[in-house]
């Protein structure tokens, strides 16, 4: 009858304690992790009983705010609690609990934790599988290592020793204890003092070492006891009792079991354990209703899915229906595809055919320019040429009009073919930017010096204006700046007369080693409308003025916007009609780390040479010799490639200056038989063909430099310097 009553009382207590549980309103976080540390504080004061009542409600609040590493703690210490309990399975349970919350939170020190704890449960001797215990150590172990948990690399170790040595594996467990005897100052506290005494004291029983391991019992007992600590004193007493009845002091040894059975009975009073016990029957029940609520939920969960099954089960007759309907329809379009397919064949055939002949038409028209390009080029070299002969040898002309007029007519014309080629070029995409270093303040001021005569007879000043913090040197493509600048220049200066035009440089930012320049040319002409600004990029496009004629093909702006894309950046245009035009753009260009060192004054001035010029073409023989004369050395004028070879035979030369185009034997074919007489000397293209074009053939056949009529002299005399230079250092 009594127990009955017992039992009444107990599961009333359950269930009004579920009750206002449930009733409870939801803590916060603050408030969830201070019931956890209380829950501990509880366990470690061996108070079982309101460590899991306290415990209990972390984990279902941790769960209903889905706070994974609070719910991995909390499984984590009730598992503790039922250790303590001897219930090994329960513990087990909430252990294996603890792993997967941990997991989702990924908290390794937590893991860490548990799988020590894993390994108590599985070395104690009611619930004994020393595999297994082993096992959760190290795993234990070396996820402390990894993440350099050294206070609990610590306590692994002092627990394989505990272990080894229950299990009288003295010598296996010692290298453990012996770790933490060394590492007991870093890593140790007073909680770990008794422990490491006892195995002290037990290791040296073992030994035979009675007098090491009485000072090791004694000074573990010596400690005042925590409540935190009892139960190791407990341990540490019964162990002493052990080591006292081996050496024959019987009633010593019979005291401190005594004294380790009283710490046993305060730990676990059976008033202590049932209401424990009771707690964890509440905990059991939370499972309990956990699993009912996910059956319910299932339950729920089936019944929806029966009524949408019917609602499937309809649609998919209706959807058997229509597919019945859309294949009647197929099958009668399948024969109107088939020929429509037909004549799409017929079509793409046709279209293939097309774009192989517009390909062909471009591959035309590419040569028909190279050609055209090649054939104006000659002639040009003779015009200009001899323009600048008539001006180095007959002083009294250079202000002579007719002559001016002469030479700009042979420049403009030559610019004429340099922007069709370029136009060329760029449109299918030949064109990839150098890096050479070069002096930009010296390149502005060498293209306003080359355009002074435009300048002048327009009655226009032309200046510069460039920020002195812009790098004197610099990297980037020469080439196709100077293009940009003396297009923007050549169009300001033509639209301008009786004015002014202003070339102006500044340091717009730098980031790293890159140097952002602005540039502006800005001149006082006429200007343009704003319905024409959008219009003046376009190719072949000239914007008319009823007061003059401008002559020009169109292609100058058309040129600078496409080398300025391809710069990676844009241009900018403001204007008004009667007050002139700004044109603006940036490039990023590195500054250089060296400075250029000019070849002419790298060498001895009074370098004396002697040249072979192979050229078919009279004219320009004439005044190839003219600036060969002008630099002060000898020269000697063959007409083919076949005539060279046989002088080279039985004269040598410093030099030689090679043709392209030229009958019987190309330049490329007469290189390649002067390098097999194993002449070695430079060997320099002189071609009105672009370079590009030849170059990589001019390098296979042994050629050295190519230059592009027409070419400044200086320039020509530059490469043989270098080139002699690098034949010199060989």
């Amino acid at each position: 009858m009594n127990n009955l009553k017992n039992l009444l009382i107990i599961l009333f207590f359950i269930f009004f304690e579920n009750f206002l549980f449930s009733q409870e309103k939801v803590p916060s976080l603050s408030q969830i992790d201070s019931l956890l540390r209380k829950g501990n504080m509880f366990f470690k004061e061996a108070d079982f009983e309101n460590s899991l009542k306290l415990l209990r409600k972390t984990f279902y609040y941790s769960k209903l705010v889905n706070n994974d590493s609070i719910s991995a703690l909390a499984c984590n210490r009730i598992a503790r609690n039922f250790s303590e309990l001897s219930e090994f399975k329960k513990a087990i349970i909430y252990f294996e609990k603890g792993l997967i919350y941990a997991e989702k939170a990924k908290r390794d020190n937590i893991k860490e934790m548990i799988l020590i704890n894993l390994g108590n449960i599985y070395a104690n001797k009611d619930y004994y599988d020393l595999k297994k215990a082993i096992d959760f150590y190290f795993k234990a172990l070396k996820l402390a290592k990894k993440i350099k948990d050294f206070d609990g690399a610590f306590t692994i170790n002092l627990n394989l020793a505990w272990t080894y040595f229950g299990n009288n594996m003295f010598e296996t467990g010692y290298k453990y204890l012996d770790y933490t005897n060394i590492n007991f100052e870093k890593y140790g506290d007073n909680n770990f003092f008794t422990s490491i005494n006892m195995l002290n004291g037990m290791y040296y029983s073992h030994k035979n070492q009675n007098v090491k391991a009485k000072y090791y019992f004694e000074k573990g007992i010596s400690l005042n006891t925590t409540v935190t600590l009892k139960q190791e004193k407990q341990f540490l007493y019964l162990e002493y009792s052990k080591f006292l009845a081996k050496t024959g002091d019987f009633k010593n040894a019979y005291i401190n079991q005594q004294k380790g059975q009283e710490i046993s009975d305060k730990l676990f009073h059976k008033s202590k354990i049932l209401k424990a016990s009771i707690i964890g029957v509440n905990l059991e029940i939370d499972n309990y209703k956990s699993e009912l609520q996910k059956l319910e939920a299932e339950n729920n969960l089936q019944n929806k899915n029966y009524h949408k099954s019917r609602v499937i089960n309809i649609l998919t007759v209706l959807l058997t229906l229509i597919l019945v309907l859309l294949l009647y329809v197929l099958s009668k379009s399948s024969k109107f595809n088939k020929a429509t397919n037909e004549v799409l064949i017929k079509k793409n055939h046709q279209l293939k055919i097309a774009i192989e002949k517009a390909q062909d038409a471009n591959k035309l028209k590419s040569q028909f320019v190279s050609t055209i390009s090649h054939e104006l080029r000659t002639p040009l070299y003779g015009v200009i040429g001899i323009t600048d002969i008539i001006y180095d040898e007959h002083k009294q002309l250079i202000d002579n009009k007719h002559l001016e007029a002469l030479k700009f007519s042979a420049n403009y014309l030559l610019s004429l073919i340099n922007d069709i080629l370029h136009i060329s070029k760029i449109e299918e995409s030949k064109i990839v930017l150098d890096n050479n270093n070069f002096d930009i303040f010296t390149e502005v001021h060498a293209i306003i010096n080359a355009l002074k005569f435009i300048a002048n007879k327009n009655n226009v000043v032309i200046d510069s204006k460039i920020d002195a913090n812009i790098p004197k040197l610099i990297v980037g493509d020469q080439t196709r700046l100077a293009q940009i600048l003396m297009n923007l220049l050549t169009n300001a200066l033509k639209f301008t007369k009786n004015g002014k035009v202003l070339v102006e440089l500044n340091l717009e930012n730098v980031v790293g080693k890159t140097h952002y320049i602005n540039f502006k040319i800005q001149d006082s002409g006429i200007g343009i409308a704003l319905e024409n600004q959008s219009k003046v990029f376009d190719k072949f496009t000239q914007i008319k003025n009823v007061d003059d004629d401008y002559q020009g093909t169109g292609l100058g702006l058309s040129i600078v916007k496409k080398l300025i894309d391809l710069f990676k950046s844009e241009i900018f245009l403001e204007s008004e009609v009667g007050s002139g035009s700004t044109f603006s753009f940036t490039i990023g260009f590195d500054a250089a780390e060296k400075e250029i060192i000019s070849i002419s004054e790298n060498l001895e001035e009074n370098l004396e040479i002697k040249i072979l010029v192979v050229e078919d073409n009279k004219i320009n023989q004439l005044v190839t010799k003219k600036i060969i004369q002008q630099q002060k050395q000898a020269c000697k004028i063959v007409s083919s490639g076949l005539e060279a070879i046989e002088v080279l035979k039985v004269e040598s030369y410093d030099v030689i200056l090679m043709d392209i185009n030229m009958p019987e034997l190309n330049g490329f074919e007469t290189t390649i038989e002067i390098r097999k007489m194993a002449i070695y000397v430079p060997i320099i293209a002189l071609t009105a063909y672009n370079k590009k074009q030849v170059l990589q053939q001019a390098k296979l056949s042994g050629i050295d430099a190519v230059l592009v009529k027409p070419f400044e002299p200086t320039r020509l005399f530059e490469v043989i310097r270098k080139l002699l230079k690098e034949k010199n250092a060989d």
